[in-house]
């Protein structure tokens, strides 16, 4: 082989390293591309991960924290139920036990003491004949909050209604209104209370008066 043709078989030799050397080497450059975007991929992965633990831990926190607090005023419901169901028992050991009739026997009593000394506490019904047929309902219902009121009270009146004329209008509200009426424990009369009490004994209550109560 001659010089010229040894060069040329060299030269294309060489080309043919060099495009063999060029190939190979853009192929590593892509591995390591590859190689780095792994690297990125994983190192945000990892920063998620992180992040996603970091959240999960501080909504753990705040879920506990916030079952303390529950937790707690449970707890102190509680102990304040126990309080009043202390209190309340202390209570009941320290009174005598008494059934519905035993209270209703002694509210009976009370009123038919106060009966004969007093004090008396009439409702002058003279006026009913000048009221609506709403107003006699109000006042009947009035009457049946007043007797049961004075009935529970340790310190009742004896209650007088007077001016009061059966089969009025009235009057027939205050049985159709109030349960038992005509059994009531007071005294329910036509009477005038001018007829029943001595005018140094009456103080008349109305908000009409120019003359208010400072004492009783």
């Amino acid at each position: 082989m001659t010089n010229p043709e040894k060069k040329a078989e060299k030269s294309i030799c060489g080309d043919h390293h060099d495009q063999y050397g060029n190939g190979h080497g853009e192929d590593l450059w892509d591995a390591f591309e590859l190689m780095e975007i792994d690297g990125n991929d994983e190192r945000s992965s990892e920063q998620v991960t992180g992040n996603e633990n970091w959240c999960s831990k501080n909504v753990l926190r705040k879920q506990r924290h916030w079952e303390k607090i529950v937790s707690a005023k449970k707890d102190k419901r509680k102990c304040e139920r126990e309080r009043r169901k202390a209190k309340h028992a202390e209570q009941k050991g320290t009174a005598p036990q008494l059934s519905k009739r035993d209270l209703k026997a002694i509210a009976k009593n009370r009123l038919l003491e106060v009966k004969a000394t007093g004090p008396w506490l009439c409702i002058d019904m003279s006026l009913t004949g000048h009221m609506t047929k709403k107003e006699i309902s109000r006042l009947a219902a009035q009457i049946r909050r007043l007797y049961g009121s004075n009935k529970k009270a340790q310190k009742p009146f004896w209650l007088h209604l007077t001016g009061i004329v059966k089969n009025s209008p009235i009057y027939e509200a205050c049985l159709r209104m109030n349960d038992g009426f005509a059994n009531y424990l007071m005294d329910v009369t036509a009477e005038s209370y001018l007829d029943l009490f001595p005018l140094d004994m009456i103080v008349y209550l109305t908000p009409d008066s120019d003359n208010g109560i400072l004492q009783l």
